[in-house]
């Protein structure tokens, strides 16, 4: 009878590398992919035309220190979850598989909703500039 051994070669191929990305990554990993917190600031320049004053350039910083807080807790949740699935495996481990399932649905739906949100602000300045549409 023989036994097989697992090599460091074969567990290497189905976990995550260690030390290969660190605190100060994974903060600019998380503001840079974080859409739907930055897509509100798409807005901003149109509440700046229209005379919303200084709250419309504040909504930037806002926006800045939200992520900064919000990639302090992904930080120190990487340490813990060794998975690339994303937000997905974050709640799935702490939550449970249904809810980090659902949470991934939300997500894109989400993402949806902003998309068809630009596809209508977009209409409506095209509406606004050339009239051929009613918006």
């Amino acid at each position: 009878m023989t036994t097989t051994r697992s090599t460091p070669q074969s567990d290497s191929q189905t976990t995550l590398r260690t030390g290969r990305l660190g605190v100060i990554g994974i903060v600019f990993f998380v503001v840079a992919v974080a859409a739907p917190l930055v897509g509100m600031t798409g807005a901003v320049p149109v509440a700046i035309v229209l005379g919303n004053g200084a709250a419309a350039p504040g909504a930037y910083l806002v926006v800045g220190v939200t992520l900064l807080l919000f990639s302090v807790g992904y930080a120190a949740m990487s340490q813990r979850v060794t998975n690339a699935g994303a937000f997905f495996a974050y709640i799935g481990r702490g939550l449970g598989h249904q809810l980090g399932s659902a949470s991934a649905f939300v997500s894109i739906l989400a993402y949806l909703a902003i998309q068809l949100a630009i596809y209508g602000f977009f209409g409506g300045l095209l509406g606004a500039q050339v009239g051929l549409l009613p918006w």
